[in-house]
């Protein structure tokens, strides 16, 4: 077996097995190998839900973002049509942010004050 691997011009040694014993394209390495289980709490799933990247168009051009990003997206987008439950929601979503310490990215930067 190793003159065969010599003859070819392919050397024998640590880090480098005979070509016969070596896996095959697409062979699995370990096949009793123990599969994570999967946390199906409904926070979790959740969480994967808004995970998912789905491709949206803005202005013209495709954007991949995830569901979580296009949710508020349109949500902050009736509130400022005016859509009652858009407003209630936002400013629910607000103040929850404020009682856990923390606060949204600034908009805009006016004479060194953030809005």
């Amino acid at each position: 077996m190793n003159n065969d691997n010599e003859d070819n011009g392919y050397k024998v040694g640590y880090g480098r097995p005979p070509k016969e014993t070596q896996f095959k394209k697409g062979e699995r390495r370990n096949h009793n190998k123990r599969v994570k289980p999967v946390d199906n709490s409904f926070g979790a799933i959740i969480g994967r839900a808004f995970a998912e990247r789905v491709k949206v168009t803005i202005k013209g051009k495709s954007r991949w973002l995830t569901k979580l990003e296009v949710i508020v997206r349109h949500v902050v987008k009736a509130a400022a049509k005016g859509d009652d439950a858009g407003i209630a929601l936002l400013m629910r979503l607000n103040s929850h942010m404020h009682s856990r310490g923390e606060t949204p990215a600034p908009i805009l930067k006016i004479e060194g004050r953030d809005f």
